[in-house]
């Protein structure tokens, strides 16, 4: 299989693919379905109209084709279930758009954002597709800053964010704007990131985006435990050189390294850089299991790389801290510590304060555990660790417990964690950070 220009990839429920139109010298109608890895030869298909740089979203089940050269102004619906592309009557846009960034709800909306209208300006508004009702509407709020090609991303906490793209001119546009799906407003997050050419923005694992690309320096938003208008902002100095990069040439692995054409496998918690045999060109899909579809342009081939896949086995390697300091973010006003850029799996901390202070562990689900590290007490919940005043004292996490040691003295507390945890710490007035070790284990 190969993805002409232009072309939309969306990942199946089974482990497939799908490759949407796109154009060889004008738009195409050709759809083809890639099967899961040892399911057979793909399915080709035809869509109602010939799009490209249109929008193909997985959304309830079902994937939503909209707008597009060639189709601009209408939408259709391809169900997987049964194989066919529908479309009705009223599929049709408020607005005509092309390269716009998407994003699908579990309700089975889809949200169109931003891109260019057919005589090539750029916009700014947002429309809400409800394939249930069978309607188009444009949103209430518009983007701050008018873009196309933007990215859509949906963080694990469930929140959705528009990042990157080019402003009228094809100026890049490093602001980030937070959409709110329930009101169908947008509010401007931060406008500070360097907006070099070549850098794209992925969401990380720990409700997190990370701009990667050209250059060494990865910038980092975290907005773990924050409102959406108040992220941490940390940067992480790579170990090596990254290439300039386009929209969907980095793709996000099940460990939370990212995957970028060109042969690089990038670990933005430790700053480091593998080598990896992928060409530069190809456009990278994370599939449903972990394998991640590498799709060239025809005659260049394409192939299907398990780096890593999802098993309740998994627990990544130990690593090291980063050099720099990117890895720790303070916020002295709000008594705040917070590991931005950090996630683990079994990991024991070292924390030493001169008050009392409060560690929180969060996992992807959101699911928190508050650990008491008082002058001469340690505990979750109802589960304690008396200690003589000013004891070391260390917490470790292994699945789903939390061990609280202090010298000799060792209490086991039974938790609800499961995958990876973040890490931050609250501290109550007065208190200071005098030392924090993190180990992973």
């Amino acid at each position: 299989v190969a993805a002409l220009d232009g072309a939309a990839l969306v990942p199946l429920p089974d482990g497939g693919l799908l490759v949407v139109g796109g154009e060889d010298g004008d738009p195409r109608r050709r759809l083809v379905r890639v099967k899961p890895p040892g399911g057979g030869l793909a399915d080709v298909l035809t869509l109602f109209d010939a799009r490209a740089y249109a929008s193909a979203t997985l959304a309830g089940g079902r994937v939503v084709i909209a707008g597009g050269l060639g189709g601009a102004d209408t939408w259709e619906v391809f169900d997987p279930v049964t194989g066919e592309v529908l479309r009705e009557p009223e599929y049709a846009l408020p607005d005509a758009r092309s390269h716009h960034g998407a994003i699908g709800l579990e309700d089975g909306s889809v949200w169109l954002v931003g891109g260019l209208d057919p005589d090539g300006e750029v916009l700014d508004t947002v429309v809400r597709l409800d394939p249930a009702t069978e309607s188009a509407a444009v949103s209430a709020g518009t983007l701050t800053s008018a873009r196309s090609e933007p990215e859509v991303l949906r963080l694990d906490d469930g929140r959705v964010f528009v990042a990157g793209g080019r402003r009228t001119g094809g100026a890049v546009d490093n602001s980030v704007e937070w959409l709110d799906t329930d009101s169908g407003e947008l509010r401007l997050v931060t406008e500070s990131f360097d907006a070099r050419p070549g850098a794209v923005p992925v969401g990380l694992p720990g409700a997190r985006i990370a701009w990667i690309g050209n250059g060494r320096t990865v910038e980092v938003l975290s907005f773990a435990d924050r409102g959406p208008l108040s992220p941490v902002k940390a940067e992480v100095e790579l170990a090596g050189e990254l290439p300039a990069l386009v929209p969907g040439e980095a793709a996000v692995l099940a460990d939370g390294d990212v995957l970028v054409a060109g042969g690089f496998v990038v670990d933005v918690g430790r700053g480091t850089v593998e080598r990896r045999d992928v060409p530069a060109g190809r456009r990278l899909v994370a599939l449903t299991d972990g394998v991640i579809a590498e799709i060239g342009r025809p005659g260049s081939g394409s192939s299907l790389r398990r780096e890593h896949l999802r098993s309740e086995f998994d627990n990544p390697p130990a690593t090291l801290l980063p050099d720099d300091d990117g890895w720790l973010a303070f916020d002295p006003a709000a008594g705040f510590v917070h590991l931005p850029t950090l996630r683990f799996a079994d990991v024991r901390i070292a924390p030493r304060f001169d008050g009392p202070a409060d560690l929180y562990l969060r996992d992807e689900r959101g699911e928190t555990v508050r650990v008491v590290l008082d002058a001469e007490r340690t505990e979750v919940g109802l589960c304690q660790l008396g200690h003589p005043a000013g004891a070391d004292v260390v917490v470790e996490r292994t699945a789903d417990r939390v061990l609280l040691r202090a010298g000799d003295a060792v209490t086991r507390c039974d938790v609800s964690l499961d995958g990876r945890v973040a890490l931050f710490f609250r501290l109550l007035e007065g208190t200071r950070l005098v030392s924090l070790g993190v180990e992973r284990l």
